[in-house]
C-alpha cells in the first residue's frame, strides 16, 4: 500500500498546481496517477512498474494531447472591442471644446472623446481615433476640403489655418467640414477666430472677421 499513497499524494499535488497555475503543467500526471492507484489497488505494488507506468502514461498523453488542449484553453489574443478602434472616423456628436471631454459617434455607438490638438471640433465633424485612454478616445480632426457652395453664404464659420491670401493657404470649418477660405479685404485671418462667409469665388469662401475666438460656435 505504500505505492498507493505516494500516487495518491501525486493527485492531490497535481491537481492542486493545475488548479493555481492553469499552465498545463502537471495536469498529465492526474490520469497517471489515478492508473498507478489502480494498479496498487489490484495487486501490482511493485513501485519500478508503477513509476514505469506512471512515465509511459504521463509521456503519451504530454506528446498526444498538448497542443490540442492547449489551444482550446489559451484564448487568442484579440483586440477588445475598444482597442479596435483606434484608426477609425467618429463623428462629434458635440461641439468639443479644446481640453473638455465630448461625444463622439462610431459603429452606432457613443463613446466619450478628447481632441489631441489645441482646438474646438463642431458637431458633426469626423475626427479620427488616434489612441485610448481608459474608456475615453483620444481623437485627431481630419483634413477634409470640399469645394465650398452658395449654400454656406452668411453662416458662421472657424478659421481652421490662417487665412492669407498671399499664400492661398487658408481654411476654415464650417458646419463639420473644411473648406478653403480667404479674406475679404487680404488681410490675415488668424487660426481659431470666428468669420462669416460673405460669398464664394473662385472655389473658396471669402470671408469677413467677426471675431477673434471660436469658443461660442
Amino acid at each position: 500500500m505504500q505505492g498507493y499513497f505516494i500516487w495518491v499524494a501525486v493527485l492531490i499535488i497535481s491537481v492542486a498546481v493545475e488548479c493555481m497555475t492553469s499552465a498545463l503543467i502537471s495536469v498529465w500526471f492526474v490520469p497517471a496517477s489515478i492508473v498507478c492507484i489502480i494498479l496498487d489497488l489490484v495487486g501490482v505494488t511493485n513501485i519500478y512498474i508503477q513509476l514505469a507506468v506512471f512515465v509511459i502514461i504521463s509521456a503519451l498523453l504530454v506528446y498526444l494531447l498538448r497542443n490540442k488542449i492547449k489551444s482550446s484553453f489559451t484564448k487568442k489574443v484579440e483586440k477588445t472591442n475598444v482597442d479596435s478602434l483606434v484608426g477609425r472616423i467618429a463623428v462629434a456628436e458635440d461641439d468639443i471644446p479644446a481640453g473638455d471631454i465630448g461625444r463622439v459617434r462610431i459603429g452606432g455607438m457613443s463613446w466619450s472623446a478628447v481632441i489631441c490638438e489645441n482646438r474646438r471640433v463642431l458637431a458633426g465633424e469626423k475626427v479620427r481615433v488616434a489612441d485610448i485612454s481608459g474608456v475615453k478616445l483620444i481623437c485627431a480632426p481630419i483634413e477634409n476640403k470640399l469645394a465650398p457652395t452658395s449654400e454656406l453664404i452668411g453662416k458662421q464659420a472657424r478659421v481652421e489655418s490662417v487665412i492669407d491670401n498671399f499664400s492661398a493657404s487658408g481654411t476654415i470649418m464650417c458646419e463639420g467640414r473644411i473648406f478653403p477660405a480667404e479674406s475679404i479685404d487680404n488681410g490675415i485671418i488668424e487660426k481659431n477666430t470666428v468669420v462669416v462667409i460673405s460669398e464664394i469665388r473662385d472655389g473658396k469662401a471669402v470671408c469677413n472677421k467677426l471675431r477673434e475666438t471660436a469658443d461660442v460656435i
